[in-house]
């Protein structure tokens, strides 16, 4: 970068180089809170960066020439083979000075990324999981890069107009990608069910039975998570396999999941789910509408919707679960798909320290595999 350029300009297209390779690297990386940590987050953190080492570097280098100018003000004017190795010797002492100041750059930045990386750690061990593992490279690129750039590329010199572009091409590319990022999804699906399991195979013909036991499955859901009260929104997704219960064509239906069992990416939210449900885990749900067409073949995905009782925590509220299903792999393959209101059934929605709140809805899903009953 020509050093002619202002340090702020400079540092701006220095930021927003670094900024850009760090927000594509942020995508893949999964954010432990796609509100703080985003591409429009990491390319802001990289402009600061720049423009702060690109100033710091301007300082250090002044005052290291500045100091090795000095003592020249007192060396009367010399003429030719003397006054050659004056300015061979004013040459090699200016490098060295400029040598010096890469260095003490270098040592900065990599303060900087410390005292950056301690903060990640603490973060992680207050609040949020992942914070090192998804900060962590991002502060390296940015911290390091701008020392790169700011040492080893100083000579190179690009246009003014190239200059101010830079900062405004990655501040859009920040916006225009802050949503894209590589957040765990609650979809589930039939084809999600383990059909390598030893009890696959059957004596009896699932088209035929009318009573199954759930052997494998998942339950997920899919809650919106609020920042500080504001409309800065992203999901919550939680997972478990401890699905049980019976399927009855011809009575009640009961399935039952554990809700302390959820896990997601956040050990702590985890963690407060546990307690809000410890007192009573299981969330039942009843019914006595559970149909299968009739006509439907092996193989065939059928359609429908199931209304019953949704019990949690004591409280029951009738609930309709949109249906997918098919007769597969010998057994009665079932996926279903319900929104809820959180207060419904009689406590609010979890907040992380009024940091991250719950919104009053959440949608379920359960995917699993019944087994006909002998």
């Amino acid at each position: 970068m020509s050093t002619n350029t202002q340090p702020v300009l400079r540092g701006l297209a220095i930021g927003a180089t670094t900024g850009l390779v760090a927000a594509a690297l942020s995508i893949p990386l999964r954010s432990p809170d796609p509100i703080l940590m985003n591409t429009l987050t990491v390319v802001i953190g990289a402009l600061i960066i720049g423009v702060i080492g690109a100033l710091l570097n301007d300082r250090i280098t002044s005052k290291m020439l500045a100091e090795q100018n000095k003592p020249n003000t007192l060396r009367k004017k010399r003429s030719g083979t003397r006054a050659k190795r004056d300015a061979e010797r004013t040459r090699r002492q200016a490098e060295e000075a400029q040598q010096r100041a890469h260095k003490d750059l270098w040592r900065a930045m990599g303060v900087g990324f410390l005292i950056v990386l301690v903060g990640l750690v603490a973060v992680q061990v207050a609040f949020l999981d992942n914070m090192i593992t998804f900060g962590a490279p991002l502060a390296g690129i940015i911290f390091f890069g701008t020392a790169y750039m700011l040492t080893g590329l100083g000579s190179v010199s690009v246009p003014q107009g190239a200059l101010i572009a830079l900062p405004v091409v990655a501040l859009a590319v920040g916006v225009g990608f802050q949503g894209v990022i590589d957040v765990e999804s609650g979809n589930l699906a039939l084809d999600d069910l383990n059909t390598d399991s030893p009890n696959a195979q059957t004596a009896i013909d699932p088209l035929t039975a009318r009573t199954f036991s759930i052997r494998d499955g998942e339950a997920t859901y899919t809650v919106p998570e609020v920042f500080l009260s504001n409309n800065l929104e992203t999901v919550a997704v939680g997972r478990t396999d401890t699905l049980g219960g019976t399927i009855d064509l011809d009575g009640i239906s009961e399935i039952t999941i554990d809700l302390t069992s959820f896990r997601s990416d956040q050990s702590r939210r985890d963690r407060n789910v546990a307690r809000l449900f410890t007192s009573n885990p299981n969330a039942v749900f009843t019914t006595s509408g559970f149909e299968v067409p009739p006509g439907i073949v092996t193989g065939e995905t059928f359609t429908t919707s199931i209304t019953g009782e949704l019990t949690i925590m004591g409280t029951s509220r009738e609930v309709v679960w949109d249906i997918e299903g098919r007769i597969a792999d010998g057994a009665l393959q079932i996926l279903g798909t319900t929104n809820i209101a959180i207060t419904d059934f009689g406590f609010s929605p979890p907040s992380m320290r009024g940091f991250v709140s719950v919104r009053d809805e959440a949608r379920l899903q359960v995917v699993f595999s019944a087994r006909p009953q002998p």
